[in-house]
């Protein structure tokens, strides 16, 4: 009787911690698999025009960085209609139907970042973006969510990138950024973010990923992050 109830005990706890590992590590695991292809593209380059917005920007570099990541989100999403999508599609697809959800958003966003540094000669300016994964939290839901996050004074900030949904017909001028995207639109509370790893480029130009151990113990997990997010707009 003892030997059959502690296997049944085992048996338990072994599938509690499977539905553990699904449920928090497995998400993160899947996101840490992200590509230095996919998340530096030279097709969003290309199909966005974002050479057309070369400009040199002045100031100290945490300034200079935003201003950048500012005008990358404004190209982004004047050649992207925000849109939630349930089956697997190419970048390809994703640029030639102006549409793509916020993972999409995120990158290509961080694409014309890097684009538009570099092309500035200023890839120290690396250092201070980098790509989140995780859970956003609405009220007392979470779901499931990607941003980039901005370096200010050594804190890293939540960049919305889904925030300004603009139409391909607005004018960007780079000059006058923070008039089209103040800061308050797209730096958001840390709080309502929860990442759970993070990839970076980093000034050599190589892929840098991490995780985030607080923010995958906080983390709802997958299989509760499924069950909102065909509710969350």
């Amino acid at each position: 009787m003892t030997s059959r109830l502690f296997k049944k005990i085992t048996e338990i706890a072994f599938f509690s911690l499977s539905l553990f590992v699904l449920n928090k590590i497995l998400p993160t695991i899947i996101h840490l698999k992200f590509s230095q292809q996919e998340i530096n593209n030279p097709k969003v380059i290309e199909y966005m025009n974002t050479q057309n917005y070369s400009y040199n920007y002045e100031g100290t570099d945490e300034k200079i960085a935003l201003s950048y990541l500012k005008l990358a989100n404004a190209i982004t999403m004047s050649n992207i209609t925000y849109k939630d999508y349930m089956f697997k599609k190419s970048d390809e697809e994703l640029l030639k139907n102006k549409e793509g959800n916020c993972k999409e958003t995120s990158r290509f966003t961080y694409a014309n970042y890097l684009f538009l540094i570099n092309n500035a000669n200023k890839p120290k300016l690396k250092q201070y973006v980098r790509f989140a994964s995780g859970t956003l939290q609405v009220k007392k839901d979470y779901y499931p969510h990607t941003w980039l996050e901005y370096s200010r004074n050594n804190n890293w900030i939540p960049y919305e990138t889904t925030t300004n949904d603009f139409t391909d017909s607005i004018k960007i001028y780079p000059r006058l950024i923070d008039i089209l995207i103040p800061d308050n639109t797209v730096l958001l509370p840390k709080e309502e973010y929860h990442p759970t790893s993070y990839h970076q480029i980093i000034q050599d130009g190589n892929l840098k990923r991490s995780i985030n151990l607080e923010g995958i113990i906080k983390e709802k997990g997958l299989i509760y992050g499924l069950s909102k997010s065909f509710k969350f707009n």
